[in-house]
C-alpha cells in the first residue's frame, strides 16, 4: 500500500499544478469505510495511507507512484551502475519493463549489479510504502552464465530460478528461429474451439457467428506484438476467407517497381473507374506484368508504347501514375481513407456496398421473397434452412421450388406453416438416414402445429413488459450540491 506522502511528493515532482493536487489528495485521503456483520454495519474507520481498489482514480495513480521506481532505476543505469539489454547491437539498453504492478528486471550476471538492484528495491520500498513480496520473485539467468555465478547472485537476492518464463502476459517471453513451433499454440486454440462447437452440434448459423466473434479474435493479441509466420498464417488464413471479395473490392495495387503486377487482370490504376484496364487490348497475354510498361532507365511510362497500345482513356490514367526514382516494391493499399490502411469501419461499407451490389442482381420477386423469408417468426435455424433450400436445392435434397411463385404468394403465417413443416421433413429423413424409423405423415403435420405452438409461446415468456412512467424527471442538484444516480431493480411478486 502506498503512503500518501510519497503520492503528493510523486506529483509534485512531475510537476502537476498545486490546485490539481489537492483535489486528487482530497480524493484520496476521505474516504471511511464500514465493516458489516451478520448483516449489520459496526465502526467507521478512516484509512492513513493505500489507494482503493475499484476506485476510478486508482488505476492512473497506481503508474505514477510506480514511475518512482522507474526513475531510480534510470538514475542508477545513466550514472553507469547498471547496464540494460539490447536486442541488438547499437539498440537502446532496456533496464526494466512494467504491467501494472508486475516488473521484469534486465542486468548484468555481476555481484555489483545485481547489489544495485536489491539498494533501489529496498530505497523504494522505504519510500512508497510497499513491501517485496520475495516469494514472487524469480531470476532467469542466460545461457552462458557460469554456476558458480548463478549460485553467488542466488544468494545474494534469496529468490528462485527459473529454467525461462513460459509466458507473460499471455505472450511467449522466448522466441527462437522455430517461430511456428513457438506459436502453433494459436493454431491449437483455435482447433480446440472448432472442435467444442462441432461437438455441441450447433446450428449453422450459430457456427457462423461464433467463428465471426472468436476465431478472428485469437490472434489478433499476439499479432499486435509479434510478425507471425507465413507457414501459420496460411493456416489460420482458411478461417476468414470469407473476407476476401469485401477485400478486394476496396483494395488496389499502388505502383512500385511493376514485377508482381498483372496489367489486365489486376487493380491497379487509381482514381479510375474499376481501377482497372476498361477496354479491351489487342495485344499483350494474362501474365503480362506492369514493369513491360515501365523504361527502367528513364524511371517513367514508355508513354509511347502504352498510346499505342491501350485505348486512349486508358493511356492517359496509366501515364498519370507517378513512379518512384527508386526501385520500391508494389504495395497494395486500401481506397476508403486517406492513409491508405484498412480499418473496421470503412471496411464495413465496403461490405455493405458488396450486399447492396448483389442484392442488386436478384429480381423484385426474389427481393420481396427473401424479405418476407427472414421476416416470420420461426427458429433461426429453420430461416437458415429454408433460405439455403431455396439457394440450393442440391444441399439438401428436398426439393423445395426456389422459384418465388412457390411460396411467395403465401402470406406471413402461411410461409411460418411451410418452413416448419419443410423443416419437420427434412429432420425426418435425416432421422431415417442415421436408423430411425418412419414416422406418419399426419404426425408430421402434428409435430410441426406443436412446435410453431410451443416456439410462440416461449417466445411470449421472453417478452419484458414495458413500465408505465411515473411523470418524473432528472432535476439537477442545487448550487455546491452533488448527486448519485443509482439503477435498481424492483420485483412486484416480492
Amino acid at each position: 500500500m502506498f503512503e500518501w506522502d510519497f503520492l503528493q511528493g510523486i506529483m509534485i515532482k512531475l510537476g502537476f499544478p498545486d490546485k490539481w493536487i489537492q483535489w486528487v489528495m482530497g480524493c484520496v485521503t476521505t474516504p471511511s469505510f464500514s465493516i458489516l456483520i451478520n448483516g449489520k454495519e459496526y465502526g467507521n474507520i478512516r484509512p492513513s495511507r493505500g489507494l482503493r481498489q475499484g476506485d476510478p482514480l486508482s488505476p492512473y495513480l497506481f503508474p505514477l507512484c510506480a514511475e518512482g521506481f522507474t526513475s531510480l532505476l534510470a538514475k542508477a543505469e545513466l550514472d553507469g551502475r547498471i547496464k540494460g539489454a539490447s536486442i541488438c547491437r547499437r539498440a537502446p539498453r532496456i533496464s526494466n519493463l512494467m504491467f501494472a504492478d508486475d516488473s521484469i528486471i534486465f542486468c548484468r550476471a555481476t555481484s555489483s549489479e545485481v547489489g544495485v538492484i536489491n539498494e533501489v528495491l529496498q530505497t523504494y520500498a522505504n519510500a512508497s510504502g510497499q513491501c517485496i513480496n520475495m516469494e514472487k520473485f524469480s531470476v532467469y539467468f542466460s545461457s552462458n552464465t557460469q554456476e558458480g555465478k548463478k549460485a553467488e547472485i542466488v544468494s545474494l537476492l534469496g529468490v528462485k530460478v527459473v529454467d525461462r518464463f513460459e509466458s507473460y502476459l499471455g505472450l511467449s517471453t522466448l522466441v527462437g528461429r522455430a517461430k511456428y513451433q513457438t506459436f502453433s499454440f494459436l493454431k491449437d486454440r483455435v482447433w480446440k474451439k472448432l472442435q467444442g462447437w462441432k461437438g455441441i452440434m450447433l446450428s449453422r448459423a450459430g457456427k457462423e457467428v461464433l467463428i465471426k466473434a472468436v476465431i478472428q479474435a485469437i490472434p489478433t493479441y499476439t499479432m499486435g506484438v509479434f510478425q507471425l509466420p507465413v507457414k501459420l498464417c496460411a493456416k489460420l488464413n482458411a478461417f476468414i476467407v470469407a473476407a476476401i471479395p469485401i477485400l478486394r473490392s476496396g483494395s488496389c495495387w499502388r505502383v512500385g517497381n511493376g514485377e508482381s503486377i498483372k496489367v489486365l487482370v489486376d487493380k491497379w490504376i487509381p482514381n479510375y473507374p474499376s481501377n482497372r484496364v476498361l477496354h479491351p487490348v489487342h495485344e499483350g497475354e494474362e501474365d503480362w506484368r506492369v514493369l513491360d510498361l515501365i523504361d527502367l532507365d528513364l524511371h517513367g511510362w514508355r508513354r509511347d508504347a502504352i498510346m499505342a497500345t491501350f485505348n486512349r482513356e486508358d493511356a492517359e490514367a496509366i501515364c498519370k501514375i507517378p513512379l518512384s526514382h527508386r526501385r520500391v516494391a508494389n504495395a497494395v493499399v486500401w481506397l476508403h481513407n486517406k492513409e491508405g490502411a484498412y480499418t473496421v469501419k470503412s471496411g464495413y461499407h465496403v461490405a455493405r456496398k458488396v450486399l447492396r451490389e448483389c442484392a442488386e442482381s436478384l429480381t423484385g420477386a426474389e427481393q420481396q421473397l427473401w424479405k418476407k423469408l427472414w421476416k416470420i417468426r420461426v427458429p433461426n435455424k429453420m430461416k437458415v434452412f429454408a433460405w439455403r433450400s431455396s439457394k440450393d436445392r442440391d444441399s439438401c435434397h428436398l426439393g423445395v421450388s426456389s422459384s418465388p411463385r412457390c411460396v411467395g404468394g403465401l402470406d406471413a403465417a402461411g410461409m411460418e406453416i411451410f418452413v416448419v413443416q419443410a423443416w419437420t421433413v427434412w429432420n425426418q429423413r435425416n432421422s431415417m438416414v442415421h436408423g430411425g424409423q418412419m414416422k406418419h405423415p399426419c404426425w408430421l403435420n402434428k409435430r410441426a402445429a406443436d412446435y410453431m405452438e410451443e416456439y410462440r409461446i416461449a417466445q411470449e415468456q421472453l417478452v419484458v413488459s414495458n413500465t408505465i412512467s411515473s411523470g418524473h424527471h432528472w432535476q439537477p442538484p442545487p448550487q455546491n450540491m452533488y448527486k448519485l444516480n443509482l439503477d435498481a431493480a424492483v420485483f412486484m411478486e416480492q
